[in-house]
Formats: C-alpha cells, structure tokens, sequence
C-alpha cells in the first residue's frame, strides 16, 4: 500500500466515522477525488437523516428490552436444560460402566 492509499485510508475512515479532518487531511480530501467524492456523499447522508422525521412509538424501547430478556431467559433455559441432559447421560453411562465393572471385579475375584 503505498503513501497515497494510506493517506486516503485515513481520511476516509475520518469522514465516514464524522471526526473532523486536520488541515493536512483536508487538503488532501479537496485534492483527491475518491476522497472528496466521499466526503460528498456522506454529507449528503447526513442531511437526509436530519431532515427526516421519525416518529418513535410510546415504550417502544419497553418493548424492546422486554423481547431481549425473553430471547435471553429462553437460551438461559435451554441452556440449563442441555447441561441437565448431558449431566444425566453421564451419570448413566458411568452408573452402567461403575456396575457392570464391579460384576465383573466380583465375578473374577469369586474364582
């Protein structure tokens, strides 16, 4: 990447993020076409967004944080019952393993 690249890197990234340009920067931004081409375009972004009016429904936000908590109780208890299920899958083969391991201890011991 060479000098140039970066330079347009840096500004672009300053434009897209909204920071303000240093002059270096804005020099380079009203000499380089893509980056001025960017610089257009964002700004003209920018003054659609502001001149649009939204309207936000009342406790949309309560709704919102509501949803959420449901999506995550529900992950919490399957989670829960994943850990349960493989906790007794467990404990049944080493119940299975533990008996017919003694069986067998007590059948060698017995001859």
């Amino acid at each position: 990447m060479n000098s140039k690249n970066i330079e347009c890197a840096r500004v672009q990234e300053n434009i897209a993020w909204g920071r303000s340009l240093s002059d270096l920067e804005q020099n380079h931004m009203f000499s380089c076409k893509e980056c001025n081409n960017l610089a257009l375009e964002f700004e003209e972004i920018d003054s659609a967004i502001k001149n649009l009016s939204i309207e936000i429904p009342d406790k949309f936000a309560d709704v919102v944080m509501e949803r959420i908590m449901a999506t995550e109780s529900e992950q919490a208890n399957l989670d829960k019952r994943i850990v349960e299920f493989i906790i007794a899958l467990v404990d049944n083969q080493i119940l299975r393993w533990g008996i017919g391991g003694t069986s067998l201890l007590l059948a060698f011991s017995a001859h």
